[in-house]
Protein backbone atom coordinates (compact mmCIF):
# COMPACT_ATOMS: atom_id res chain seq x y z
CA UNK A 1 0.00 0.00 0.00
CA UNK A 2 1.61 3.28 -1.00
CA UNK A 3 0.69 7.02 0.12
CA UNK A 4 1.43 9.86 -1.08
CA UNK A 5 4.33 12.02 0.25
CA UNK A 6 3.27 15.44 1.84
CA UNK A 7 5.09 18.47 1.39
CA UNK A 8 7.54 20.06 4.00
CA UNK A 9 6.16 23.11 5.34
CA UNK A 10 8.89 24.84 4.62
CA UNK A 11 8.45 24.24 0.86
CA UNK A 12 4.30 25.08 1.35
CA UNK A 13 5.52 28.44 2.13
CA UNK A 14 7.72 28.85 -0.21
CA UNK A 15 5.02 28.00 -2.57
CA UNK A 16 1.89 30.47 -0.85
CA UNK A 17 5.10 32.88 -1.25
CA UNK A 18 5.88 32.36 -4.99
CA UNK A 19 1.57 32.76 -5.88
CA UNK A 20 1.37 35.78 -3.86
CA UNK A 21 4.34 37.23 -5.21
CA UNK A 22 2.73 36.71 -8.85
CA UNK A 23 -0.51 37.51 -8.23
CA UNK A 24 1.22 41.25 -6.47
CA UNK A 25 3.16 41.33 -9.87
CA UNK A 26 0.14 41.02 -11.99
CA UNK A 27 -2.23 43.91 -9.83
CA UNK A 28 -2.00 47.32 -11.68
CA UNK A 29 -2.30 50.22 -9.22
CA UNK A 30 -5.87 51.46 -9.03
CA UNK A 31 -4.93 55.29 -7.71
CA UNK A 32 -3.43 58.03 -9.65
CA UNK A 33 0.06 58.70 -7.97
CA UNK A 34 2.32 61.93 -8.09
CA UNK A 35 5.37 61.44 -9.04
CA UNK A 36 8.19 62.42 -6.61
CA UNK A 37 9.32 65.20 -8.76
CA UNK A 38 5.75 66.51 -8.83
CA UNK A 39 3.84 67.36 -11.36
CA UNK A 40 3.48 64.29 -13.36
CA UNK A 41 0.69 62.39 -12.48
CA UNK A 42 0.73 58.43 -12.70
CA UNK A 43 -2.92 57.46 -13.97
CA UNK A 44 -4.17 54.01 -12.70
CA UNK A 45 -2.72 51.38 -14.31
CA UNK A 46 0.11 52.36 -15.05
CA UNK A 47 3.14 51.03 -13.01
CA UNK A 48 6.04 53.12 -14.08
CA UNK A 49 6.58 57.25 -13.24
CA UNK A 50 9.01 57.34 -16.26
CA UNK A 51 6.96 54.43 -18.62
CA UNK A 52 8.24 56.02 -22.11
CA UNK A 53 5.33 54.28 -24.72
CA UNK A 54 2.52 53.10 -24.14
CA UNK A 55 0.31 50.34 -26.14
CA UNK A 56 -3.64 50.31 -26.17
CA UNK A 57 -6.37 48.67 -28.41
CA UNK A 58 -9.09 50.65 -29.82
CA UNK A 59 -12.27 49.44 -31.26
CA UNK A 60 -12.83 51.10 -35.16
CA UNK A 61 -15.46 51.35 -37.65
CA UNK A 62 -13.45 50.57 -40.63
CA UNK A 63 -9.91 51.75 -40.19
CA UNK A 64 -7.46 53.32 -43.23
CA UNK A 65 -4.36 54.50 -43.13
CA UNK A 66 -4.94 57.96 -44.00
CA UNK A 67 -7.02 58.57 -40.37
CA UNK A 68 -3.81 57.48 -38.84
CA UNK A 69 -2.07 61.09 -37.39
CA UNK A 70 1.30 61.86 -38.84
CA UNK A 71 4.63 61.92 -37.32
CA UNK A 72 5.70 59.74 -34.60
CA UNK A 73 3.58 60.55 -31.48
CA UNK A 74 1.29 57.87 -32.11
CA UNK A 75 1.29 54.67 -34.32
CA UNK A 76 -1.40 52.73 -35.92
CA UNK A 77 -1.86 48.99 -36.42
CA UNK A 78 -4.93 46.93 -37.68
CA UNK A 79 -5.15 43.96 -35.47
CA UNK A 80 -8.64 42.93 -36.42
CA UNK A 81 -11.59 43.90 -38.82
CA UNK A 82 -13.24 46.56 -35.84
CA UNK A 83 -9.84 46.77 -34.06
CA UNK A 84 -6.47 48.72 -33.98
CA UNK A 85 -3.68 48.51 -32.21
CA UNK A 86 -2.14 52.07 -30.54
CA UNK A 87 1.45 53.00 -29.86
CA UNK A 88 1.97 55.91 -27.82
CA UNK A 89 4.72 57.65 -27.52
CA UNK A 90 5.17 60.55 -24.44
CA UNK A 91 8.03 62.06 -26.03
CA UNK A 92 6.71 62.71 -28.72
CA UNK A 93 3.15 63.19 -27.98
CA UNK A 94 4.44 66.44 -26.26
CA UNK A 95 6.25 68.08 -28.66
CA UNK A 96 2.72 68.36 -30.73
CA UNK A 97 1.03 71.34 -30.81
CA UNK A 98 -2.28 72.61 -29.23
CA UNK A 99 -5.22 70.74 -29.12
CA UNK A 100 -3.33 68.33 -31.70
CA UNK A 101 -4.64 65.29 -30.11
CA UNK A 102 -8.25 66.00 -30.03
CA UNK A 103 -8.28 67.47 -33.56
CA UNK A 104 -6.70 64.10 -34.93
CA UNK A 105 -9.58 61.76 -33.03
CA UNK A 106 -11.88 64.09 -34.50
CA UNK A 107 -10.68 64.09 -37.81
CA UNK A 108 -10.77 60.41 -37.46
CA UNK A 109 -14.25 60.22 -36.63
CA UNK A 110 -15.14 62.68 -39.42
CA UNK A 111 -13.64 60.26 -41.95
CA UNK A 112 -15.06 57.68 -40.88
CA UNK A 113 -12.74 55.54 -39.03
CA UNK A 114 -14.14 55.96 -35.47
CA UNK A 115 -17.80 56.05 -34.48
CA UNK A 116 -19.63 59.08 -33.78
CA UNK A 117 -18.82 60.72 -30.51
CA UNK A 118 -16.15 58.47 -29.74
CA UNK A 119 -13.04 60.81 -30.82
CA UNK A 120 -12.34 62.49 -27.99
CA UNK A 121 -13.43 58.83 -25.50
CA UNK A 122 -10.09 57.74 -27.59
CA UNK A 123 -8.22 60.52 -26.79
CA UNK A 124 -8.75 60.77 -23.32
CA UNK A 125 -7.97 56.56 -23.36
CA UNK A 126 -4.45 58.11 -24.82
CA UNK A 127 -3.73 60.66 -22.04
CA UNK A 128 -4.88 58.00 -19.62
CA UNK A 129 -2.35 55.43 -20.78
CA UNK A 130 0.69 57.60 -19.69
CA UNK A 131 2.67 59.63 -16.79
CA UNK A 132 1.78 63.06 -18.21
CA UNK A 133 1.70 66.41 -16.49
CA UNK A 134 -1.95 67.63 -16.39
CA UNK A 135 -1.83 71.15 -18.04
CA UNK A 136 0.29 69.61 -20.54
CA UNK A 137 -2.14 66.69 -21.28
CA UNK A 138 -5.02 69.53 -20.92
CA UNK A 139 -3.52 71.01 -24.04
CA UNK A 140 -3.49 68.39 -26.14
CA UNK A 141 -7.02 67.62 -25.64
CA UNK A 142 -8.12 71.30 -25.61
CA UNK A 143 -7.25 74.45 -27.95
CA UNK A 144 -7.67 76.90 -24.89
CA UNK A 145 -5.65 79.71 -26.53
CA UNK A 146 -6.13 83.00 -26.68
CA UNK A 147 -4.13 83.28 -29.20
CA UNK A 148 -6.04 80.88 -31.21
CA UNK A 149 -9.02 82.73 -30.65
CA UNK A 150 -11.25 80.46 -28.78
CA UNK A 151 -11.46 78.14 -26.29
CA UNK A 152 -13.54 75.18 -25.97
CA UNK A 153 -16.11 74.35 -23.29
CA UNK A 154 -17.78 71.13 -21.58
CA UNK A 155 -18.17 69.28 -18.40
CA UNK A 156 -15.65 70.59 -16.82
CA UNK A 157 -16.94 73.96 -17.10
CA UNK A 158 -19.39 76.68 -16.26
CA UNK A 159 -19.98 80.03 -17.56
CA UNK A 160 -20.50 83.35 -15.85
CA UNK A 161 -22.35 85.61 -17.10
CA UNK A 162 -23.02 89.39 -16.19
CA UNK A 163 -25.41 91.61 -17.85
CA UNK A 164 -26.48 95.10 -17.27
CA UNK A 165 -29.85 95.91 -15.72
CA UNK A 166 -31.00 98.71 -17.45
CA UNK A 167 -33.92 101.64 -16.87
CA UNK A 168 -37.65 100.38 -17.03
CA UNK A 169 -38.42 101.07 -20.67
CA UNK A 170 -35.33 101.31 -22.37
CA UNK A 171 -33.89 98.68 -25.14
CA UNK A 172 -31.38 96.36 -24.44
CA UNK A 173 -28.39 98.34 -26.30
CA UNK A 174 -28.79 101.44 -24.28
CA UNK A 175 -25.35 102.84 -23.54
CA UNK A 176 -24.20 101.89 -20.11
CA UNK A 177 -20.99 104.02 -20.02
CA UNK A 178 -20.84 107.46 -21.04
CA UNK A 179 -17.85 110.22 -21.49
CA UNK A 180 -17.04 112.38 -18.92
CA UNK A 181 -13.29 113.78 -20.10
CA UNK A 182 -10.96 113.56 -23.23
CA UNK A 183 -7.45 114.58 -23.35
CA UNK A 184 -4.27 114.30 -25.10
CA UNK A 185 -2.86 114.36 -28.46
CA UNK A 186 -2.99 111.74 -31.76
CA UNK A 187 0.01 109.77 -30.35
CA UNK A 188 -1.53 109.44 -26.40
CA UNK A 189 -5.39 109.97 -25.31
CA UNK A 190 -6.43 109.56 -21.73
CA UNK A 191 -10.45 108.70 -21.57
CA UNK A 192 -12.24 109.10 -18.52
CA UNK A 193 -15.45 106.95 -18.72
CA UNK A 194 -18.10 106.61 -15.86
CA UNK A 195 -21.50 104.37 -15.24
CA UNK A 196 -24.31 105.79 -17.53
CA UNK A 197 -27.71 107.07 -15.87
CA UNK A 198 -29.24 104.18 -17.80
CA UNK A 199 -27.51 101.24 -15.56
CA UNK A 200 -29.23 100.49 -12.13
CA UNK A 201 -27.69 97.29 -11.50
CA UNK A 202 -26.34 94.48 -13.29
CA UNK A 203 -27.49 90.29 -13.20
CA UNK A 204 -24.79 87.38 -12.87
CA UNK A 205 -26.04 84.05 -13.72
CA UNK A 206 -24.08 80.12 -13.51
CA UNK A 207 -24.34 77.97 -16.60
CA UNK A 208 -23.44 74.29 -16.41
CA UNK A 209 -22.56 71.95 -19.04
CA UNK A 210 -24.89 68.52 -18.14
CA UNK A 211 -23.64 65.61 -20.20
CA UNK A 212 -26.43 63.94 -22.19
CA UNK A 213 -27.35 60.57 -21.22
CA UNK A 214 -26.81 58.99 -25.02
CA UNK A 215 -23.27 59.98 -24.99
CA UNK A 216 -23.84 62.63 -28.04
CA UNK A 217 -21.95 65.19 -26.01
CA UNK A 218 -23.60 68.28 -23.19
CA UNK A 219 -26.11 70.35 -23.05
CA UNK A 220 -26.10 74.17 -21.48
CA UNK A 221 -28.27 74.25 -18.35
CA UNK A 222 -28.98 77.63 -16.50
CA UNK A 223 -28.20 77.00 -12.76
CA UNK A 224 -29.64 80.34 -11.29
CA UNK A 225 -28.83 83.68 -11.06
CA UNK A 226 -28.55 87.17 -8.87
CA UNK A 227 -29.49 90.43 -9.04
CA UNK A 228 -27.72 93.09 -7.66
CA UNK A 229 -30.20 96.09 -7.82
CA UNK A 230 -28.35 99.75 -6.05
CA UNK A 231 -26.49 97.94 -4.31
CA UNK A 232 -28.82 95.34 -2.96
CA UNK A 233 -28.59 91.58 -4.03
CA UNK A 234 -31.74 89.92 -4.88
CA UNK A 235 -31.63 85.62 -5.77
CA UNK A 236 -33.26 84.50 -9.03
CA UNK A 237 -34.25 81.27 -9.93
CA UNK A 238 -32.78 82.13 -13.63
CA UNK A 239 -31.49 84.51 -15.86
CA UNK A 240 -33.85 87.13 -17.02
CA UNK A 241 -32.38 86.17 -20.45
CA UNK A 242 -31.15 82.76 -21.18
CA UNK A 243 -28.31 83.14 -23.76
CA UNK A 244 -27.60 79.81 -24.66
CA UNK A 245 -30.86 78.16 -26.23
CA UNK A 246 -29.19 75.89 -28.39
CA UNK A 247 -30.98 73.42 -30.68
CA UNK A 248 -31.25 69.74 -28.96
CA UNK A 249 -29.12 68.09 -31.57
CA UNK A 250 -26.09 70.58 -29.76
CA UNK A 251 -23.44 68.71 -27.52
CA UNK A 252 -19.97 70.50 -28.78
CA UNK A 253 -19.34 74.11 -27.49
CA UNK A 254 -16.55 76.86 -28.37
CA UNK A 255 -16.39 80.76 -27.28
CA UNK A 256 -14.69 82.86 -29.68
CA UNK A 257 -13.74 85.93 -28.86
CA UNK A 258 -14.23 88.56 -31.52
CA UNK A 259 -12.20 92.14 -32.11
CA UNK A 260 -13.63 94.66 -33.58
CA UNK A 261 -10.72 97.05 -34.87
CA UNK A 262 -12.39 100.17 -34.67
CA UNK A 263 -12.50 100.22 -30.74
CA UNK A 264 -10.65 97.07 -29.81
CA UNK A 265 -13.49 96.04 -28.06
CA UNK A 266 -14.61 91.93 -27.47
CA UNK A 267 -17.10 90.56 -28.90
CA UNK A 268 -18.32 86.76 -27.55
CA UNK A 269 -19.19 84.18 -29.81
CA UNK A 270 -20.65 80.80 -28.56
CA UNK A 271 -20.95 77.96 -30.94
CA UNK A 272 -22.52 74.91 -30.72
CA UNK A 273 -22.34 71.66 -32.89
CA UNK A 274 -23.44 68.09 -32.75
CA UNK A 275 -20.41 66.42 -33.18
CA UNK A 276 -16.88 67.41 -32.89
CA UNK A 277 -15.95 66.96 -36.73
CA UNK A 278 -19.12 69.56 -36.97
CA UNK A 279 -17.43 71.97 -34.57
CA UNK A 280 -14.25 71.87 -35.87
CA UNK A 281 -15.53 72.62 -39.46
CA UNK A 282 -17.52 75.70 -38.00
CA UNK A 283 -14.12 77.12 -36.19
CA UNK A 284 -12.50 77.01 -40.02
CA UNK A 285 -15.10 78.91 -41.31
CA UNK A 286 -15.12 81.60 -38.73
CA UNK A 287 -10.91 82.08 -38.65
CA UNK A 288 -11.58 82.65 -42.35
CA UNK A 289 -14.24 84.90 -41.79
CA UNK A 290 -15.04 86.16 -38.22
CA UNK A 291 -18.65 87.31 -39.64
CA UNK A 292 -19.46 83.47 -40.37
CA UNK A 293 -22.58 83.70 -37.75
CA UNK A 294 -23.77 87.09 -37.99
CA UNK A 295 -23.90 85.86 -41.77
CA UNK A 296 -25.50 82.29 -41.56
CA UNK A 297 -28.47 83.01 -39.07
CA UNK A 298 -28.15 79.61 -37.92
CA UNK A 299 -29.20 78.73 -34.17
CA UNK A 300 -25.79 77.24 -33.43
CA UNK A 301 -24.25 80.81 -33.29
CA UNK A 302 -24.87 82.76 -29.71
CA UNK A 303 -23.36 86.27 -30.41
CA UNK A 304 -23.54 87.61 -26.98
CA UNK A 305 -23.93 91.76 -26.78
CA UNK A 306 -21.45 93.51 -26.30
CA UNK A 307 -21.85 94.56 -22.71
CA UNK A 308 -22.70 91.29 -21.35
CA UNK A 309 -19.56 89.60 -20.25
CA UNK A 310 -19.08 85.66 -20.53
CA UNK A 311 -16.58 84.25 -18.07
CA UNK A 312 -15.66 80.53 -18.38
CA UNK A 313 -14.47 78.67 -14.69
CA UNK A 314 -13.33 75.34 -13.49
CA UNK A 315 -16.04 73.64 -11.07
CA UNK A 316 -14.58 71.63 -8.30
CA UNK A 317 -15.45 70.39 -4.60
CA UNK A 318 -13.74 71.78 -2.26
CA UNK A 319 -14.17 70.45 1.51
CA UNK A 320 -18.00 69.32 0.19
CA UNK A 321 -18.84 72.82 -1.33
CA UNK A 322 -18.78 73.30 -5.32
CA UNK A 323 -17.13 75.92 -6.01
CA UNK A 324 -15.61 78.01 -9.60
CA UNK A 325 -12.40 78.54 -9.96
CA UNK A 326 -10.20 80.27 -12.55
CA UNK A 327 -8.71 78.32 -15.72
CA UNK A 328 -5.63 76.85 -14.91
CA UNK A 329 -5.79 76.87 -11.13
CA UNK A 330 -3.82 74.70 -9.05
CA UNK A 331 -4.82 72.77 -5.96
CA UNK A 332 -3.12 75.34 -3.75
CA UNK A 333 -5.88 78.36 -5.46
CA UNK A 334 -8.82 75.33 -4.97
CA UNK A 335 -7.71 75.23 -1.13
CA UNK A 336 -7.47 79.20 -0.88
CA UNK A 337 -10.33 79.41 -2.15
CA UNK A 338 -12.66 77.18 0.04
CA UNK A 339 -11.17 79.33 2.80
CA UNK A 340 -8.08 77.45 3.31
CA UNK A 341 -4.38 77.97 3.89
CA UNK A 342 -1.94 75.58 1.57
CA UNK A 343 -0.08 74.91 4.63
CA UNK A 344 2.53 71.27 4.60
CA UNK A 345 1.08 70.84 8.29
CA UNK A 346 -1.94 70.18 6.59
CA UNK A 347 -0.97 68.20 3.81
CA UNK A 348 -0.98 64.38 5.99
CA UNK A 349 -5.11 65.45 5.86
CA UNK A 350 -5.51 66.33 2.65
CA UNK A 351 -7.62 64.34 0.30
CA UNK A 352 -7.29 64.59 -3.32
CA UNK A 353 -10.05 63.10 -5.52
CA UNK A 354 -9.46 63.11 -9.61
CA UNK A 355 -11.88 61.77 -12.60
CA UNK A 356 -10.97 58.64 -14.29
CA UNK A 357 -13.03 56.67 -16.49
CA UNK A 358 -16.02 58.35 -15.16
CA UNK A 359 -15.37 57.97 -11.66
CA UNK A 360 -13.80 60.15 -9.05
CA UNK A 361 -10.16 58.76 -8.42
CA UNK A 362 -7.87 59.13 -5.19
CA UNK A 363 -4.61 60.90 -6.02
CA UNK A 364 -1.83 59.32 -3.81
CA UNK A 365 1.46 61.57 -3.25
CA UNK A 366 4.18 62.58 -0.62
CA UNK A 367 2.95 63.58 2.98
CA UNK A 368 6.34 64.60 3.24
CA UNK A 369 6.52 67.36 0.12
CA UNK A 370 4.22 70.03 -0.56
CA UNK A 371 4.32 69.33 -4.52
CA UNK A 372 0.88 68.35 -4.50
CA UNK A 373 -0.29 71.98 -3.51
CA UNK A 374 0.86 72.84 -7.61
CA UNK A 375 -0.43 70.15 -9.42
CA UNK A 376 -3.11 71.82 -11.88
CA UNK A 377 -6.92 71.21 -11.75
CA UNK A 378 -8.45 70.41 -14.83
CA UNK A 379 -12.37 70.28 -13.65
CA UNK A 380 -14.23 67.87 -11.68
CA UNK A 381 -12.15 67.49 -8.55
CA UNK A 382 -13.02 66.89 -5.25
CA UNK A 383 -10.43 68.23 -2.65
CA UNK A 384 -10.74 68.62 1.26
CA UNK A 385 -8.58 68.06 4.25
CA UNK A 386 -11.38 68.39 7.09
Amino acid sequence: MSSARRPSVPLLFSLAAILCLAGCAAKKPITYRLAPQGHVLVPPGVAQPDLAQARLTATVVQWRPSCAPEGAAITVLPRKKKQVQLTISREDLLKQPVGWLAEWTTKAEAQGCLAPHTGLVLAMRILESLPLDPSRAYRLLHADNISKGYIDLGPQNELQVVSPVLKEGLPSDAPILETTSTSGNDRNMTVTVKASSNLIGYETAWYAFRLKPDGTGSTITPLGAERTILGKKEPEDGPKTNWFQFPPQAGYYRMFYKTDPRDSAITEIVVGAATPAELDRLTQAMSADNATCEKSGTTMCVVVPRQVAVNPFLHATVNGADLRLNLGSSVRLAILAGGGEPRPADVPNLVVLKPYAGKLTPVEFSHASTAIFDLVLLGGESISWK
